[in-house]
């Protein structure tokens, strides 16, 4: 495990996996995950079958979901985790 970012380092997914434990990339991850359901549901106008799915996709099976993460944040390290997130949302979900 690498030492702590600095404040002028972005957040990429390779500072994620170079400076936390397992246990804070999953709550760091289930939080972007819980902001952008929060934020499909604003557009929807409350509950929708995309938050569903999104909550599905993570929750249901969380190790296939974490694993999925991951292999994500170390196949695009130089990306950030909110838009690697995204991605694989919207792979597993549709489009907005």
């Amino acid at each position: 495990m690498g030492g702590a970012a600095q404040a002028d380092t972005a957040m990429t997914a390779g500072v994620v996996l170079d400076n936390m434990q397992s246990r804070e990339v999953g709550a760091y991850t289930s939080g972007i995950l819980e902001g952008l359901m929060y934020h499909t549901a604003l557009q929807a106008g409350g509950e929708s079958p995309r938050v569903q799915c999104m909550y599905d996709w993570y929750y249901a099976d969380n190790e296939k979901a974490v694993r999925q993460v991951m292999s994500a944040y170390s196949n695009y390290r130089d990306k950030y985790p909110a838009a690697i997130i995204y991605a694989l949302i919207k792979r597993e979900c549709g489009a907005e």
